[in-house]
């Protein structure tokens, strides 16, 4: 989906998330990544962006001064979640999705 702000920027994320009434842009680079994309998502007005770049997941959001990383998401529903476990479910997903799915639920379920 393109997100347009007319005269301002447009961004095309490879999965984009309305949740709770915040925005969130998810990257997924295969080659490396810009972040001056940022740029672009903050004229958009999007709460969070997620790259996920070479096993990693990297959380930007953003705040008065621009987007700043961040160890946990800071929208409240997602912000129970441990990217580091996100991140390795992500990886168990390229084999199984099912097996991916076990473990996260696992992992949240206390």
């Amino acid at each position: 989906m393109t997100q347009e702000k007319a005269g301002a920027a447009s961004a095309q994320a490879d999965r984009s998330y309305e949740i709770q009434g915040f925005k969130l842009s998810v990257e997924i680079n295969f080659t490396s990544g810009d972040i001056s994309k940022l740029q672009r998502y903050q004229a958009l007005e999007v709460h969070e962006v997620w790259v996920w770049e070479d096993g990693v997941l990297k959380v930007y959001h953003l705040d008065s001064q621009g987007y700043e990383q961040v160890s946990r998401s800071l929208i409240p529903a997602l912000s129970v979640l441990d990217l580091e476990i996100m991140a390795e479910c992500i990886l168990i997903g390229e084999a199984s999705s099912l097996e991916a799915g076990k473990k996260l639920l696992a992992t949240h379920s206390t």
